[in-house]
Formats: structure tokens, sequence, C-alpha cells
């Protein structure tokens, strides 16, 4: 006889799937019988293989790695055996098409060293067969390799300064661990603001050309300082010559040796300046031309003249 086995198997939440079984016997003679019948006394059926679940953790690492290791991680069920492949993809989330890596049989997967810095995808293919009854389940993960571009601290030198109205200075810094063939361009800069204080560096124009190594101010760096730069004109009469801080005579402001003299910061003069009526706030600006330090510098004053 030929018993032939037709059904439907499904487990809860999955789609139901035809199977079919078939086998030939001998039923030996029942003296009893009208018609040659085959009896099934027992028919054993076996759940579908079922794909593992599988992790792989994106790994990241910096240009000039020596070793990026993809590694997954899943549980082997005893009644299976399994094979597994690495594919490197073309897009994020790809599990399919990819291109097959020769020898990338296990869970792990070591990427070979020098990869620019950049976004690199791969996927591992899991396919689990069921010794009981030969069935196989497949199961795709993506993961991606991420090599960040290579940090070079920047460094500005301690102790750099200017006093108030100077120019900045060409900001110095030193560069850790740089290749001998990177070259960096640009300039140091550093946050706004003229008035005396200390201000943070930046990184202002500073760049390389080449996209595997990234510039990065020292979380230490120190702190670049604006002085405040005193200078007083020479008044004359130097005291009021009339009652409750009037003058009742011209008075000459002169600026002091090697300075010169301004009324608003902009127009400057190394002569005198007379006046013979003024009542308020007297704003004036002395700036040095002394060949030290200070040249360039310029003092801010304020006084209460009335004349």
């Amino acid at each position: 006889y030929l018993v032939e086995i037709y059904g439907y198997y499904c487990h809860s939440g999955k789609a139901s799937r035809l199977f079919y079984k078939s086998a030939s016997t001998v039923i030996g003679p029942d003296p009893d019988r009208t018609t040659d019948t085959g009896y099934i006394f027992y028919v054993k059926t076996s759940a579908p293989a079922e794909a593992p679940s599988v992790s792989i953790p994106p790994v990241t690492v910096e240009y000039g790695y020596q070793e990026a290791l993809l590694d997954a991680e899943f549980t082997r069920q005893d009644g299976y055996s399994y094979t597994l492949q690495w594919y490197q993809a073309d897009a994020e989330g790809q599990t399919e098409n990819g291109t097959k890596i020769d020898g990338a049989v296990s869970e792990q997967y070591s990427v070979e060293a020098g990869k620019a810095a950049g976004t690199y995808y791969y996927y591992l293919e899991v396919t689990a067969s069921k010794a009981e009854n030969g069935d196989a389940a497949t199961i795709s993960v993506p993961v991606a390799l991420t090599v960040k571009p290579k940090m070079i601290q920047i460094v500005p030198d301690a102790g750099q300064k200017k006093y108030t109205g100077q120019p900045d200075p060409a900001f110095s810094y030193t560069a850790a661990e740089i290749p001998n063939d990177l070259e960096i361009t640009g300039a140091l800069s550093r946050e706004e603001g003229e008035t005396a204080g200390a201000y943070a560096y930046t990184l202002g124009t500073l760049a390389v050309s080449d996209d595997n190594y990234q510039l990065v101010l020292s979380l230490d760096s120190p702190t670049f300082e604006i002085k405040d730069y005193q200078a007083e004109a020479i008044f004359s009469p130097e005291q009021p010559d009339g009652e409750n801080g009037w003058y009742r005579s011209e008075v000459t402001v002169t600026p002091p040796e090697d300075h010169l003299i301004s009324l608003d910061g902009e127009e400057w003069s190394d002569a005198s300046l007379s006046f013979t009526e003024y009542e308020g706030t007297f704003t004036y600006y002395l700036k040095s031309i002394k060949e030290d330090e200070t040249k360039g510098a310029v003092a801010a004053n304020q006084k209460e003249l009335k004349i």
C-alpha cells in the first residue's frame, strides 16, 4: 500500500504550512476483510525549525585601528546544526544581496585594518537546521562598523595676552601626535570680547585636509588674557580753581609722554586739548606708542569736569 498523508501544521502567530508525507507498506491478510484495507496506527509530526535570536552590537573604532571585531551572540539549541556566513553590505540595514566574505563563517568577523574614516555595513546570515525533520530557518542581522577620524589635540600655548585696545596676536599652539605629512591650515581664535578678562580659545579656522583626522581643542587649554591698560592725562590746572569743583580758567588736557589722546577712540593726536566751557562726565582715551609690550594699548578714562 502507498500511504499518503496531507495536512497543515501551524504555530501560534504564524501562518499555516502544508505538509505531505508518503510511505509504502505491506499490510498482512485479514480473513474478514471485504476489501484491501490499510490502517494508520501512529503518525508523528514535528514543529518546523526556528531561527535563533541573533544580536550584533555596532562597533566604533578610531582611524589607524589595529582590530575591529564584529561579534554576534545567539543561543544554540539542542537538536539543531548551524551554518553562519558574513556578508558586506552597501547600505544601512541591508540583509540580502550582499557580497559574501570568504572564510567568514563563525560568530566573529575581524575587519581588516586600514579602512578610512566612515561607516561600513555588514550582515550575518545564520541558518538553523533541525535534525528531527530536516527543516531549516534562516535569519540575517545587519551591523555597522564606524571608523571615526583620529583626534588631534590642539593645545594653545600658555601665557598669551594683550592689553585693552591692542589687536590680537597670532595665537600659538602645539598639535599633539600629528603625522609628519599632515598639514594644518588656518588660525586659532578665541571668544569675542575686548574688555579686560580671560577668554577661552576656539579652533577658529584651523583645519586639516585629510578626512581621516579631526582637530579638537584640548580640555586643559589655558585662557587668553586681556589686561586692563591704565594711563592718565595731565590736567592743567591740576585741580579746580573755583568753588564747588568748578574751573574758572581754561583747562588743558595733555597726553603723557609716549601717548596719543582721543575723544572718540578713533582720531588720535599728540597735541594738548583745550576747553573753556564744559559740564559733565569727560571721557577721553590714551594710546601707548611706547616700544614695548604696551604699544597700541588703550586706556579709557572718565573725569567729572566743570568749566
